[in-house]
């Protein structure tokens, strides 16, 4: 009995210090909205590091349901004012090569984990091709293939069929059942 006590003492010491190993995300809101958010793992050390940007398809305004918001998410890293898509994808893999970013329909989020002394590195680079895409034509392209997959490969997905069927009927005037219903119908086809 003396020996459960002891191992149950031990977890909830490791338990203590792991949750003190992750420090307080740090959160800073630019100008223009986007938020920069810088999470850190001290028992690791890694650093995870997010740009969140207020844009979603509930935004899209006359492009409602278009998916304009996504195209770009893809887009962004394609190339940069002041890198090209090779050298985003260059110092990506430097980095760790753990990028990615995702697209709901209230925010983008842009995000790189990384070892936490390439935290700066990588707020640099997630900041060029954030704020300043530039969009290279060939690359616009080729994510629109990428795009029609990955929406192909969601309407073959019947609980994403059932959540977008549940808005549509449950929240008729609401944006987010308005933006299902139009990405039914998808205007990249």
């Amino acid at each position: 009995m003396l020996t459960r006590k002891w191992i149950a003492l031990a977890a909830l010491l490791i338990g203590c210090l792991a949750a003190k190993a992750v420090a307080d995300p740090l959160v800073r809101t630019l100008d223009n909205g986007a938020r920069l958010v810088v999470e850190e793992n001290h028992a690791t050390p890694v650093v995870a590091v997010r740009f969140y940007v207020n844009t979603g398809s509930v935004f899209e305004g006359q492009w409602l349901g278009s998916g304009i918001s996504h195209y770009v998410e893809h887009c962004a890293d394609r190339g940069a004012a002041t890198r090209t898509a090779a050298q985003i994808q260059l110092e990506t893999e430097e980095l760790g090569n753990d990028a990615n970013a995702y697209t709901s329909k209230r925010l983008t989020c842009y995000h790189i984990a990384t070892a936490a002394e390439f935290a700066p590195r990588a707020i640099r680079l997630l900041g060029d091709y954030v704020l300043g895409a530039t969009f290279p034509p060939e690359e616009v392209e080729i994510q629109r293939g990428i795009i029609l997959r990955e929406i192909a490969r969601g309407e073959d997905e019947p609980s994403r069929l059932i959540y977008d069927l549940f808005e549509e009927t449950m929240l008729q005037s609401h944006p987010n059942a308005i933006v299902s219903s139009a990405m039914s119908r998808n205007s990249l086809r």
